[in-house]
C-alpha cells in the first residue's frame, strides 16, 4: 500500500473517530451539559425570591437576584449545571407582599426562557 493511500485511511479513521466521540458526547451530556435559562417577570410587582429544584425533588435552590430582588420586567440569566440532563423543574417566586407563586413540572429544555406569569401566586 502506497504511503499516500495510508496518509488518506489514517484521516479517514481519525475523522470518523472524532465525528463519533462528538455526537457521543452530545447525546450523553458531555462537556455541554449547562444551558442558561433568562427567567423575566411578567407581574407587575418585585419579587424577593426566585427559586428553582428537579421536578417533585422540594430541593429548592436560591437563585441569585441582583440587588436581592428581580423588578417587574427584568431578566434574569441562570445556569442550571445539569440542564440537559434533567428538563422538568418546580419553580418558585416570592413577591414583596409574601405572595407565592408556584409553577410545577416546568419544561426547560424546551425554550431558553421562562416569564413567571401573575397566575399561580396565591
Amino acid at each position: 500500500m502506497s504511503s499516500r493511500i495510508k496518509a488518506v485511511v489514517v484521516l479517514a479513521v481519525i475523522v470518523i473517530a472524532g465525528g463519533g466521540y462528538y455526537f457521543w458526547s452530545q447525546k450523553s451530556g458531555g462537556d455541554d451539559a449547562a444551558m442558561t435559562i433568562q427567567f423575566r417577570s411578567n407581574s407587575w410587582d418585585t419579587f424577593t425570591s426566585v427559586e428553582i429544584s428537579p421536578a417533585g425533588a422540594d430541593t429548592f435552590v436560591s437563585m441569585p437576584l441582583t440587588d436581592g430582588t428581580m423588578k417587574p420586567a427584568e431578566v434574569l440569566p441562570y445556569e442550571i449545571a445539569d440542564g440537559h440532563n434533567i428538563c422538568n423543574y418546580d419553580l418558585r417566586a416570592t413577591k414583596e407582599d409574601g405572595s407565592v407563586g408556584t409553577y410545577d413540572n416546568v419544561n426547560l429544555c424546551e425554550n431558553t426562557f421562562y416569564h413567571f406569569e401573575e397566575a399561580g401566586f396565591e
